[in-house]
């Protein structure tokens, strides 16, 4: 052993006893970071459908209040992925583990509890949301669904429907991000190709066009006007009448600057629906913003003229 402050010349020897992988989880932008304590076997992981069998401790952070603990239970928890019964964070570490994996989470609040899952979990709502939370997860084992691909078309469809209303109830819990994940897998799941009959096919195109709208929404949200404008024009591909399609890409290219373009787009909402609210209140505040900009670059120039005290000749 020694101690003390180095002198020119000396060398030291250094033995890597261990050492932890560490990242981000770019699925929750980079919020939730992982701790790899133990890695797992083989190369597998679980997808979306599959049959989880994992242990669990989650705790508040700072004040480590042990809010749920499979270990001290005796009995593992199991849960199938992406049906939203566990922390999402949780979720998304698992979809990074192999089978005996365990894992130390650091999770914000917003990937954490919400109080209806908190409530469906038997943890306190007062102690768990907003909490900022450790967690870690020992991966004991997992059974695969079947993977998409192999789905028959009828499958695949109730499955769209399925995440569509996932999608849903994440946006009215305020998890705009988590819900736009649902409709954008919702979306993915069907093609027009697997269907002939017609009736089946406008059914899909539906709900389809239904989580692009959602998308727009979720988007606006968050401040994603290009997404939101995105999102609302593929919506109008399947119904180009579509009042909340229409309505997105209004309010989304006026938040662009886009105003003719906006304009556009809530005047055919009030075309079809003469007393929508929202279409109006758009309407009103890009009218306000534009009167603001001109008295601004009113006052702008007759400052700029009465400084010039230079005679015109």
């Amino acid at each position: 052993d020694w101690s003390g402050e180095a002198e020119p010349g000396m060398v030291f020897a250094i033995e890597l006893v261990t050492w932890m992988e560490v990242k981000k989880l770019h699925k929750t932008n980079d919020l939730v970071s992982l701790k790899l304590v133990e890695a797992g076997d083989g190369y597998e992981r679980a997808n979306d459908g599959a049959s989880v069998v994992a242990h669990m401790t989650i705790s508040t952070s700072p004040g480590g209040e042990v809010l749920e603990d499979s270990v001290a239970k005796g009995e593992p928890m199991t849960f199938v992925m992406d049906d939203d019964t566990v922390i999402p964070a949780v979720e998304q570490a698992v979809k990074e583990m192999q089978a005996g994996a365990v894992a130390e989470l650091e999770v914000p609040p917003e990937w954490g509890y919400t109080h209806p899952l908190a409530e469906a979990r038997g943890v306190d709502p007062a102690k768990a949301v907003g909490a900022h939370l450790l967690a870690r997860v020992h991966l004991v084992s997992f059974e695969k669904a079947k993977e998409e691909y192999d789905l028959e078309p009828e499958e695949r469809a109730t499955l769209q429907l399925r995440k569509k209303e996932q999608g849903n109830k994440l946006f009215q819990q305020g998890r705009f991000l988590l819900a736009q994940a649902k409709y954008e897998k919702s979306v993915g799941l069907v093609q027009d190709a697997d269907f002939v009959d017609e009736a089946q096919r406008e059914s899909v195109d539906k709900v389809r066009m239904q989580c692009h709208v959602n998308q727009a929404t979720c988007f606006l949200k968050m401040g994603d006007y290009d997404k939101v404008v995105d999102h609302a024009m593929k919506a109008l591909t399947v119904d180009g009448d579509n009042i909340k399609a229409l309505l997105r890409r209004g309010q989304g290219n006026a938040r662009l600057g886009n105003l003719d373009e906006a304009k556009e787009d809530l005047m055919k909402v009030l075309k079809i629906d003469a007393r929508n609210h929202d279409a109006r209140q758009e309407l009103i505040a890009m009218r306000d913003k534009v009167a603001a900009h001109k008295k601004k670059e009113k006052a702008m120039f007759s400052k700029m003229f009465a400084d010039n005290k230079t005679p015109l000749t």
